[in-house]
């Protein structure tokens, strides 16, 4: 019977292992998928400043308008 019991211990070891690896695996992908944002978003927010940049510009210098 004690032999089957450490049957059983070791095979919950070995799951709570197999889970562990998991969720490392979860977080690792979680952090890397937040800094692909955080760069995406900084991209995005430089790109449209540039644009902003470019009509306000083009704008404020064409007197054929006026």
């Amino acid at each position: 019977m004690a032999f089957v019991a450490f049957i059983e211990c070791r095979l919950v070891e070995k799951q709570m292992q197999v889970i562990q690896i998991s969720v490392d695996e979860v977080l690792s992908m979680l952090l890397h998928l937040v800094e692909q944002l955080r760069i995406s978003t900084g991209w995005a927010a430089q790109n449209a400043g540039w644009g902003l940049g470019r009509v306000n510009h083009s704008f404020n210098n064409d007197s054929s308008f006026l």
